[in-house]
């Protein structure tokens, strides 16, 4: 194929292979970089042919795999319309249904878009997908809608789709052996259960987690979830376990920062600042937060630095900064609202109240107790 495409130029095949070759090496090896080049030539010869709509269709989820990993996550938009539209035009419903379920699903996870509305978003979504038959990105959009509904705390008419819950939707990975709704059940399951700040259930799902060769899309956010419960956890109970299990979250990100500081200087900023708060070292914590804030705010990360206000605040209260952590809180509370999670709204408000009433002077209660911190 290479020496034919040399003689020749390149065809629609020819493109396919290199862009499948730049996926490859995303996928299985750290040549990332160099893989991503090669992506966005292929993404750049598709533009100048003929049935360019057909081979952007075939081509569309080895792209957005790059979209999300590497360039800055909300960009994926604009790249998903185009190509359910070109999956529209070349009679593709699979390729056009997997873009516009991703497109969903990525407003739940980018946190540059509100909340408000999604759900019924993704009602529809549903709607389609079962229309096509497409049963595997039908079950991944409803785990989503599970999580989606958590942090609204919505009360939706759902009449239109039977929703599964996060067990039956589990059951069904298990029963078909589908890694890929296993997967997004699996981060859909710890997502609810990291904002309802449940974090040995966070960590429990984590550890049935059995790694994969293939690079995830969205294992930035598994990492994330893991690592801050882990080290909140260490706090609580000075187990060796959680730990190192914060360490290795804290290596990880460092890895995934070197491929899009974008997308992930401000979470691993964040795992460093509470990282700092479990070793004692306060000054350098309350540094590690502010940067993490100021991070998520330029790369319009509105739900990430609602969590970096939240876990600031709750390190100033702790730490007999009373006032200082109030603030911090009332502006996470801000943040949450402005996103359109009612559920997190909710808690925080809680927390806030309760430490008011009870706070004297030398101590402040923890946000939650037993598995919670």
């Amino acid at each position: 194929m290479v020496r034919i495409t040399i003689e020749h130029g390149f065809c629609e095949d020819s493109i396919f292979g290199l862009v499948i070759a730049g996926w490859t090496l995303f996928a299985f090896t750290d040549e990332i970089h160099f893989g991503h080049r090669i992506i966005k030539v292929g993404e750049a010869l598709i533009q100048q042919q003929p049935q360019k709509n057909m081979l952007l269709s075939r081509c569309s989820r080895y792209i957005l795999s790059f979209k999300i990993a590497v360039e800055p996550i909300q960009n994926v938009y604009p790249f998903l319309s185009n190509a359910y539209n070109a999956g529209i035009l070349a009679g593709d419903m699979e390729s056009a249904m997997m873009c516009r379920a991703c497109w969903c699903v990525a407003r739940l996870y980018s946190g540059g878009v509100s909340l408000v509305g999604l759900p019924q978003l993704l009602i529809k979504c549903m709607q389609q997908l079962e229309k096509y038959k497409q049963l595997t990105l039908l079950y991944g959009v409803m785990a989503a809608f599970n999580l989606c509904v958590t942090l609204t705390s919505s009360s939706i008419d759902t009449e239109a789709v039977e929703i599964k819950s996060f067990e039956e939707l589990d059951q069904i990975g298990r029963t078909t052996q589908n890694g890929m709704i296993l997967n997004q059940n699996s981060l859909s399951r710890m997502s609810s259960h990291f904002w309802s700040r449940e974090f040995i259930e966070v960590c429990a799902i984590s550890e049935m987690y059995t790694p994969q060769p293939i690079r995830r899309d969205l294992d930035r956010f598994r990492i994330l979830f893991e690592g801050l419960a882990s080290l909140c956890l260490a706090r609580q109970t000075h187990l060796t376990k959680w730990k190192t299990m914060g360490e290795e979250a804290i290596k990880k990100f460092k890895k995934l920062t070197n491929v899009s500081m974008w997308n992930c200087e401000n979470p691993s900023k964040l795992l460093q600042a509470e990282y700092y708060y479990l070793d004692g070292q306060l000054k350098k914590a309350e540094i590690a937060y502010e940067a993490s804030i100021k991070s998520a705010h330029v790369h319009t990360f509105l739900h990430e630095e609602a969590l970096a206000y939240e876990l600031y605040g709750i390190f100033c209260i702790e730490n007999h900064m009373v006032t200082k952590g109030f603030v911090q809180l009332h502006v996470a509370l801000d943040k949450y609202r402005e996103w359109g999670a009612t559920k997190k709204v909710e808690d925080v408000q809680i927390f806030i109240d309760l430490n008011k009433e009870v706070f004297n002077g030398s101590w402040a209660i923890p946000f939650s107790s037993g598995a919670q911190c």
